[in-house]
């Protein structure tokens, strides 16, 4: 197959792979082989249904020269956003040493299918890898003040299956913060400690169609620094969802 798609490629042009449905995982020599010509595999992690697909990203990322990107990992940037708006306050920022809790809801159909739950898995390790949690091979989770409850919960629900739903972030004092959508509105509401966050903290959540994300991957000039450090913890914290 690569010599074949080697002979229609046009010289010095970069090459995306986008892989339309799940990874073949028991097949990954072939999907590596597949891949020798790109520089980019653009994939879509809800539609994944197994913790090995998201295992064959990492092992794709680690071992090759193509840069995974996931249109689900760009769904993500408006809840980034909004937490990272809860912690830039400066009295707000010591307390991601803090945190003992991180529960996660998405928005399922209640078949159990994985890639439903990937949306909420990649923040859940996206906030382990930027804080510098260890996350063991189990999914076991260690901080600073020891061991960290990560829940990804499913909820049921008709529209925006496999999107987040609802953010809980639990603190050593027993304090939290949270992060709501709110469909009226359109926005992402953040609040901490019982106080809604002032309007300059509230991040519109503005729904992705598939040609605008595919798009916005194209234009991306290299790969995502972070979402390349969150694949392995997403990968360990996978076991998790998948018990």
């Amino acid at each position: 197959m690569p010599p074949l798609v080697n002979a229609l490629l046009i010289p010095d042009m970069p090459v995306a792979v986008w892989w339309l449905r799940d990874l073949p995982n028991e097949h990954e020599e072939y999907v590596e082989t597949l891949l020798e010509p790109a520089d980019r595999l653009i994939i879509d992690s809800v539609n994944f249904d197994s913790p090995a697909d998201l295992m064959l990203v990492n092992r794709v990322a680690e071992k090759t020269t193509t840069t995974p990107a996931d249109l689900n990992w760009v769904r993500l940037e408006e809840w980034r956003t909004a937490t990272a708006s809860v912690f830039d306050p400066p009295h707000m920022r010591g307390r991601l040493e803090t945190i003992r809790r991180v529960r996660v809801a998405a928005g399922t159909s209640g078949s159990g299918f994985f890639g439903e739950s990937v949306e909420a898995l990649l923040y859940a390790a996206w906030i382990s890898a930027q804080v510098g949690h260890e996350v063991d091979a189990q999914g076991k989770v260690e901080g600073p003040l020891g061991a960290i409850d990560y829940r990804i919960e499913r909820r049921r629900q008709e529209k925006e299956i496999g999107g987040i739903t609802y953010v809980e972030i639990g603190f050593e004092d027993g304090s939290c913060a949270f992060i709501n959508r709110d469909r009226d509105r359109g926005v992402l509401m953040t609040t901490v400690d019982g106080i809604v966050s002032m309007p300059e903290s509230v991040t519109r959540a503005v729904p992705c169609e598939l040609d605008a994300l595919i798009v916005k991957q194209l234009k991306r000039a290299r790969g995502d620094q972070v979402l390349l450090k969150v694949l392995p913890v997403a990968s360990r914290l996978a076991n998790r969802v998948a018990a």
